[in-house]
């Protein structure tokens, strides 16, 4: 309502100064009717602003100025705009009544009533001054110097807008600043993204973002850039002082591209003709996408946010904004004796007065003498896996376990060095976005190492997150040579499996001992500087476990043993883990498997005490999901908040189809086979040797009970599952039970007369 009467207001000013008459007030005789077109009002206003101040045509300035502000309280503009613009249009109007009193004074000398209506009594009085001061050549060299400083001064600030747009329109258009100039090179690269576009409707033009560089905001064509807002000294009491340095609503960070496409196709060796994944197999950032918080609501909430705490009787200052693609950071400095955990046990009163979708508070920030209050954006912003791998962080990386995780809350590029992690523990519940972490990690490293370079082994009880990665059993994929399985799905397997890691874990200490190397990069260094008969590099060894629940369900003792001695020992000899589960529970992640693994990842999750499992602080619960994480870095003091990069099922399956056409490992890494185990299972002519001593105990009970399941003979048995699915397998090949069946129990096959013909065996 303010805005439209200050429209109307400015509108009538307007005619009131264009339509003002000589004859009018204060030259017209009293009583007789006025010639302005506005009345009497128009008649006294404009004669208060014309000839009593500053001239009739500089005064238009002055409803000019009521009708921006009227126009940004309509709009809801930024206010600061509205000054800036104010206090310019209010210095042309001065400079021009000036401008007007010096040229009259030089053309029209002895008749000053002929320009003095027009220069008003400001511009004859200041040229009058100016004129006495520097006589009238200095008047107007004067005059033409401050003409010059404000038009430079103004096309600076236009040509700074001018690329600000031209930026953002390169943007939709694909292109985003990446070429100064136009040319053939990338006039056919963006034809060839723009039919890639048509074949997948998904994919739109890409944009590259790396480290500290800022990307062009993306938000509507009439949004405006949103700001990083720092405290300027000595002036409390303020909300979001320096408006002035603009930034990425999406990733906070200036603008600057990269063709790491390029580098990521090139042969590794050219001995091997191997050949990364590229970038195209990854779906292009969307040109439109929209996110982040506007620079109003930036500053509409920043004053909320301070007038609530104020409510509660806490003093503080937003010293500065940091928005990112999901959440935008408001950082607080509370006042001298203003404790943390009073702000701290506000959370829930002030995300009820700011309306927020999800808010969390960061007491302290780290390195920071400031509270942070992160809030969710209104339109959160889509952070793809392919604009983090063609990063500069990604792409100038060493490790070839180098994995992308996505954006901070300051939109900067995250990475992180699985081997120097060494370990990595992910939970939350279903759908937070726990597996495409898992296979983002999976693909960052398919992206810079070979097969030779590194070997996965895949554990997979829920059959269905991992399957797509069997067609790598040919290159990244080790296995064990008894098993049936290269994704493994059976809890037994996996069991075997692990103890062979340990069994490949002590086969390398003895090699890196034997060497006198300390961690495997030096052996592999040393065996390529002085190679020995037999020796060869050894590759890195990722162990991924997708549902540790499940496994620790069925057989804890016999899983938590060797995890636990793999994240104790492993990292020298080049073997990491990355353990998941959507079950964060203390009998899941127990306390030795949590005391071995420094680096986490949490997203959101149920209760506060799920998050303090998995980070040993609060704060996972409050996350928003889809992608949204807290990242314990093993070198931070407290958790990293990221929205993980998006990674498609579709995008997965064409770096899948990439590496099946390369060629396989001269060497292929096989694990070892636990020789106790072996002889407990050993099968000669059909019969069994080396057969339990509970064996004839177990066949009776199922036979008896008429359940065939390895849960049975653990109960009755009170043995573990490992040794409970070895009798499972031993009584199915003297022909007990059945064969596996899913998720039913195996059939008995046996009677009566079939225990006394094994007891006679």
């Amino acid at each position: 309502m303010a805005g439209l009467l200050l429209l109307g207001f400015a509108l009538l000013l307007f005619v009131a100064v264009a339509t003002h008459s000589t004859q009018d007030f204060p030259y017209r005789d009293f009583g007789a009717a006025p010639d302005n077109a506005a009345g009497r009002f128009g008649e006294y206003m404009s004669a208060l602003l014309g000839p009593l101040f500053m001239g009739q045509w500089p005064a238009v300035v002055f409803p000019f100025i009521i009708g921006l502000w009227g126009w940004t309280l309509v709009r809801r503009h930024s206010r600061r705009s509205a000054v800036i613009v104010s206090v310019w249009t209010l210095a042309l109007g001065l400079w021009s009544s000036t401008s007007i009193g010096v040229i009259g004074d030089l053309v029209h000398r002895d008749n000053i009533s002929s320009y003095y209506a027009q220069s008003g009594e400001f511009g004859f009085w200041s040229a009058h001054q100016l004129i006495l001061l520097a006589g009238r050549f200095g008047a107007v060299l004067a005059m033409l110097v401050l003409m010059l400083v404000g038009l430079t001064m103004t096309m600076a600030g236009f040509a700074e807008w001018i690329e600000r747009r031209a930026a953002q329109t390169a943007q939709i258009a694909g292109k985003a600043k990446s070429l100064p100039l136009p040319s053939v090179v990338p006039a056919w690269r963006f034809l060839k993204n723009w039919m890639a576009s048509k074949k997948e409707p998904e994919e739109t033009i890409p944009t590259v973002d790396i480290d500290r560089v800022r990307e062009t905001p993306s938000q509507h064509e009439t949004a405006e850039p949103l700001p990083r807002v720092a405290a300027a000294d000595g002036h409390a009491g303020k909300v979001l002082h320096n408006l002035g340095e603009e930034i990425d609503p999406l990733t906070g960070a200036r603008r600057a591209t990269v063709r790491a496409s390029e580098q990521m196709t090139m042969s590794v060796d050219d001995h091997s003709g191997y050949v990364f994944p590229a970038a195209d197999c990854f779906n292009l950032p969307p040109a439109d996408r929209i996110g982040g918080m506007s620079r109003d609501e930036q500053q509409h909430n920043a004053e909320l946010l301070e007038k609530s705490l104020d409510t509660f009787g806490v003093k503080a200052q937003v010293t500065q904004v940091n928005p990112g693609p999901v959440i935008t950071q408001f950082e607080l400095a509370p006042a001298p004796g203003v404790k943390v955990a009073r702000i701290e046990s506000l959370a829930d009163d002030l995300a009820l007065a700011l309306r927020a979708r999800g808010l969390r508070i960061l007491a302290p920030i780290p390195g920071k003498a400031a509270v942070g209050v992160e809030m969710a954006n209104p339109k959160p912003a889509l952070v793809t896996f392919r604009e983090v791998v063609e990063s500069q962080q990604f792409q100038t990386a060493k490790s070839k376990l180098t994995i992308a995780l996505g954006r901070t809350v300051n939109g900067e590029i995250l990475t992180a060095d699985l081997g120097s992690l060494p370990h990595l523990l992910i939970a939350g519940t279903t759908g937070s976005g726990k597996s495409v972490c898992v296979n983002a990690i999976i693909t960052s490293i398919l992206l810079r190492a070979t097969p030779e370079e590194v070997q996965f082994v895949m554990i997979d009880p829920k059959k269905l997150e991992l399957a797509a990665y069997n067609e790598l059993r040919n290159h990244h994929l080790t296995h064990r040579p008894d098993l049936s399985e290269h994704v493994i799905t059976k809890p037994d397997e996996a069991v075997k499996v692990l103890r062979s890691c340990l069994v490949e874990m002590e086969r390398r200490y003895d090699m890196l001992a034997e060497r006198g190397a300390r961690q495997l990069s030096e052996y592999n260094v040393m065996v390529k500087e002085d190679p020995r008969e037999g020796d060869r590099p050894l590759p890195y060894i990722v162990v991924l476990i997708d549902e540790l629940a499940d496994l620790m369900v069925t057989a804890q003792r016999e899983v938590e043993e060797p995890i636990a001695r793999l994240a104790q020992l492993a990292r020298a000899v080049g073997i990491h883990m990355v353990v998941a589960t959507q079950r964060p529970s203390v009998d899941v992640i127990t306390g030795v498997i949590k005391a071995n693994f420094p680096a986490r990842i949490a997203f959101r999750v149920a209760m506060k005490v799920d998050s303090r499992t998995i980070l040993d602080t609060n704060g996972a619960e409050m996350l928003l999901g889809q992608g949204d994480m807290l990242f314990q870095h093993p070198e931070e003091p407290a958790p990293q908040r990221v929205q993980g990069a998006l990674l498609t099922s579709s995008e997965i399956a064409r770096v899948i189809t990439h590496i099946r056409k390369q060629p396989p490992p001269r060497a292929k890494l096989v694990l070892p086979l636990d020789q106790q185990e072996e002889r407990e299972g050993a099968v000669v002519d059909g019969q069994l040797e080396g057969r339990d001593p509970l064996f004839l105990e177990a066949a009776k009970i199922v036979v008896r009970t008429g359940q065939g399941s390895v849960s049975i003979l653990q109960r009755r048995l009170k043995v573990g599952y490992s040794r409970a699915a070895r009798l499972i397998d031993q009584l199915e090949r003297a022909g007990v039970v059945g064969p596996f069946d899913g998720s039913k129990a195996r059939a008995v096959l046996a009677d009566e007369q079939t225990l006394m013909d094994l007891e006679q065996q």
